[in-house]
C-alpha cells in the first residue's frame, strides 16, 4: 500500500487499511477471479508492504517519508528512522477472517516497530488492538 496524503494518517487507520487489503486480496479477489484460476488454486502466502515512494509517477520527486505520511506516535519513542519500505510476509493455512487479518496486520506493524528503533511499542500495540476490536491483555502486551 502506498500513501500520499496532505496530512499524516493515524497508525490505527493504516493498520485497518492493511487488514482490509488482506481480506480483499486473500478472500474477495480469488472469488472474483475463480473463472480464470485453476480449480484448486488458493491463497497461501501473503505479503504486507508500507511504502513511501520517492517519485510521484510523473517524473518528479517526493521528499516526504513514511514517518511523515503515517503518525507513528502511538508506538512511543522512536530511536531510529524508518526505511522507505516496511515489509512482512506470512503463510495462510485457512480462510482469512477479519479478526485474523487484523492480528496479522497488527503483528506486522509491531514487528516493524520493534525492528526499527521503537523503545517499547507495547502501549501502542494495546491501543491499536482496542481500535481494531481485538482483545487487549491487562499488561498492555499483545
Amino acid at each position: 500500500m502506498g500513501l500520499s496524503l496532505a496530512w499524516p494518517l493515524g497508525l490505527e487507520r493504516a493498520v485497518a487499511l492493511l487488514r482490509d487489503g488482506l481480506l480483499l486480496v486473500a478472500n474477495d479477489l480469488p472469488l472474483a477471479m475463480a473463472a480464470a484460476l485453476p480449480i484448486r488454486a488458493e491463497v497461501n502466502l501473503c505479503e504486507l508492504h508500507l511504502m513511501a515512494g520517492t517519485t510521484d509517477g510523473m517524473g518528479s520527486g517526493r521528499p516526504n517519508t513514511l514517518e511523515q505520511r503515517i503518525d507513528w506516535s502511538v508506538m512511543g519513542h522512536q530511536g531510529a528512522k524508518l526505511p522507505t519500505v516496511l515489509s512482512d510476509a506470512f503463510s495462510l493455512a485457512e480462510p482469512l477472517t477479519e479478526l485474523r487479518a487484523a492480528e496479522i496486520a497488527l503483528g506486522a506493524v509491531d514487528y516493524l516497530a520493534l525492528n526499527h528503533g521503537f523503545d517499547d511499542p507495547r502501549p501502542g500495540v494495546a491501543f491499536l488492538r482496542s481500535q481494531l476490536g481485538l482483545p487487549v491483555s491487562q499488561s498492555g502486551a499483545p
